[in-house]
């Protein structure tokens, strides 16, 4: 973590406009302007420790009484080359009648307003509270990128506690000790990622566009596959395997609708990698499937499913994204009665841990089916960011649990107390039992089988985690109950 010392703080800013144009440091350099993150939450949660303790000064007065913070106070940090700017607020009392909270709550909104990406602070020590709760609400209202932090876990009973805030149903809660430094690296992490102004490639480009990264062995048709899509020579192609050797981004429009297609270099079997252009080409094609939100795995239907394939559609299977299945080349397989269905067979046998996956047949060179091949690309891409509302989802349980009860325990009768959907992309759920005893695992996956059978969700991972009686967490291979991993 790095700032320039000598960066004055923002004056008091009433109008949203003037706020992120004067901030110190100079927020536009030329004409990019800095992203801001706000640090957010209620009274004496630490938030001005963590800002101190971000920006690796002690600008921000940090005192035990609730409230000493009550302007907006601005910093420029760096962290992994990101630079942002940080704004730490006052305790956030949504509709209090008090008029010194009031006036805190309006400077909060303030920088709610110009934010582009919101840490909201919470406490270990106490858990979570009403006001966490409308503040929460509050945050998620906004629509921007949220990040949740647990301050004051200063030992690993405490972090454990964090798990408590799983209910306010804002994704993952992170753990930290804004005074002794506990896990910040590891939240800034997750703050750099959330950050607007992050380069991708040289090229900044909306969150509501599909990335969609084109990946599989070397000469399975990737490049055509996308020239094909694009409906120019975007890259190039060649029968020789191995042309492409970086991950390419293609901004295409496909019936009115913008698409990020990334190429990516083919992947070899890893006694095939060496250490020079081709190792650094599966570098970046790792980092390619980890930049999109659905992955099509391309197959080269003449050939069959080979042992590459099977591990490369593991790779995007376990990066938790959306899949689809691409059988390319689909013009060289026979016509004749049951090639197709041999061919869907072996496909389902070798890839069973991708039975959420959509199956698509394709030939980039006829240009067969490439044009129907974006509606499976939006059916996932809805899927991977879509929100079950938590009363339409308990139902579900209702009726789930009533047809199949949980298994007794030890003669205790178990009962799954109820369900939230804890993130989006990719899709995560925690279901709450009142038991300490591991629930087994032919029920998880019943309670997985149940969430898809009742909302679909083709082409995406489910991530379900069980939260036992008194906060008590399984063991980690208990936790994540994802398709495929059975």
């Amino acid at each position: 973590m790095s700032t320039n010392s000598s960066d004055p703080p923002a004056p008091d800013l009433s109008a949203p406009q003037a706020a992120a144009a004067e901030l110190p440091g100079s927020a536009h350099e030329g004409t990019e302007r800095r992203p801001i993150v706000a640090i957010v939450g209620r009274p004496n949660v630490g938030k001005s420790t963590l800002f101190n303790r971000i920006i690796g000064r002690r600008q921000a007065i940090v005192d035990d009484q609730p409230g000493v913070t009550r302007d907006r106070l601005y910093a420029i940090a760096e962290w992994t080359g990101h630079t942002f700017a940080l704004a730490d607020t006052g305790g956030l009392v949504p509709e209090s009648t008090l008029p010194l909270e009031q006036l805190i709550n309006f400077q909060v909104d303030q920088a709610i307003e110009t934010a582009d990406v919101l840490l909201l602070l919470v406490d270990a020590q106490v858990g979570p509270s009403m006001i966490d709760e409308a503040v929460a609400r509050k945050l998620q209202a906004t629509g921007l990128p949220l990040v949740l932090a647990v301050n004051k876990a200063d030992h690993a009973t405490l972090a454990q506690e964090a798990n408590s805030y799983w209910a306010l149903g804002l994704g993952e809660p992170h753990p930290i000790s804004a005074a002794h430094g506990r896990g910040v690296g590891d939240l800034l992490d997750a703050v750099v990622r959330e950050l607007p102004g992050v380069p991708r490639h040289g090229r900044e480009v909306p969150r509501a566009v599909p990335r969609v990264a084109i990946v599989g062995r070397p000469n399975v048709g990737k490049s055509s596959l996308l020239n094909s899509l694009a409906g120019e020579d975007t890259v190039i192609v060649s029968p020789q395997a191995g042309t492409t050797r970086d991950a390419t981004d293609t901004l295409v429009e496909m019936d009115g609708r913008s698409y990020l297609l990334i190429d990516t270099a083919g992947l070899r079997r890893k006694g095939r990698i060496s250490h020079g252009v081709e190792h650094y080409s599966a570098l970046r094609t790792a980092a390619a499937i980890h930049r999109a939100d659905v992955v099509l795995v391309v197959i080269d239907a003449a050939a069959g499913v080979t042992a590459q394939d099977v591990r490369v559609a593991a790779m995007a299977a376990e990066s938790g994204r959306g899949v689809v299945l691409v059988a390319n080349k689909w013009d060289l397989i026979s016509t004749e009665a049951g090639v197709s269905r041999a061919f869907d067979e072996e496909l389902w046998r070798k890839l069973r841990f991708l039975q959420y996956a959509t199956l698509e047949r394709t030939s980039a060179v006829t240009g067969r089916r490439v044009t129907k091949l974006h509606r499976a690309i939006d059916r996932v891409h809805k899927n991977y960011y879509r929100r079950i509302p938590t009363a339409e989802l308990n139902r579900s349980l209702e009726a789930s649990t009533r047809r199949n009860p949980p298994p007794a325990l030890r003669g205790k009768h178990v009962r799954v107390l109820y369900a939230t959907q804890v993130g989006v992309a990719p899709q995560r759920f925690v279901y709450f039992v009142n038991t300490r005893l591991n629930l087994p695992e032919s029920y998880r996956r019943f309670l997985n089988n149940r969430l898809r059978a009742d909302f679909g969700f083709e082409g995406v991972p489910l991530q379900i985690r069980i939260r036992y009686r008194s906060g008590r967490q399984p063991a980690p291979a208990e936790r994540s109950d994802e398709d495929g991993a059975q």
